[in-house]
């Protein structure tokens, strides 16, 4: 961890609080195979390219538009969600789950364990998965399926969540035996 993230943990642990677990969302190269948004957004642009061509100029700034929103599907999601990453670190201590983001500004989500009614857990092949501390909303459960988190979820509205954790399954049993002894 760097000075950073531990000057921040500091000023959020509650008194005799202990961190159990800390890490960062694990930053993983996209591939077209993993994504099938990314072939999408690439259909998608040469057809606004052909249009543009077949209309003409006229409807050009159109097709502008709809190409960048092509172009943030196929790269710009990616970049954003990167620098997000970076930014961003997870801790389960004896109370409490804390999630800390450091963009412009400082955000920190807390969740006392015993507050947790549900946990929910996704693990690919490697040991990296998502755990959500909480019930899943409808709206979360149909943006999983596409790649692309929900709006919600940007804007912080939605449940408290560990995206793209190493080791996983660990975290997810440690939180569940706090749970458990509570």
């Amino acid at each position: 961890m760097d000075n950073l993230f531990s000057d921040i943990i500091e000023r959020n642990l509650l008194k005799e609080e202990k961190i159990l677990w800390a890490g960062k969302p694990v930053v993983r190269k996209q591939s077209i195979h993993s994504n099938k948004l990314q072939v999408l957004g690439s259909i998608f642009c040469g057809i606004v390219l052909l249009f543009m061509l077949i209309v003409g100029v006229l409807f050009a700034l159109l097709g502008l538009i709809f190409i960048g929103i092509g172009y943030y599907f196929m790269v710009g999601r990616f970049k954003i969600e990167r620098e997000e990453k970076e930014k961003t670190l997870y801790a389960v201590t004896d109370k409490r789950i804390l999630i800390f983001k450091v963009t412009k500004r400082e955000e920190v989500v807390r969740k006392y364990i015993n507050e947790i009614k549900n946990i929910d857990i996704s693990i690919s092949n490697d040991g990296i998965g998502t755990i959500r501390f909480g019930e899943i909303p409808l709206h979360t459960r149909m943006s999983d399926a596409t790649g692309i988190k929900s709006t919600l979820d940007y804007f912080g509205e939605g449940i408290p969540t560990f995206y793209d954790i190493p080791d996983a399954k660990k975290v997810y049993e440690l939180v569940n035996s706090l749970k458990n002894e509570m």
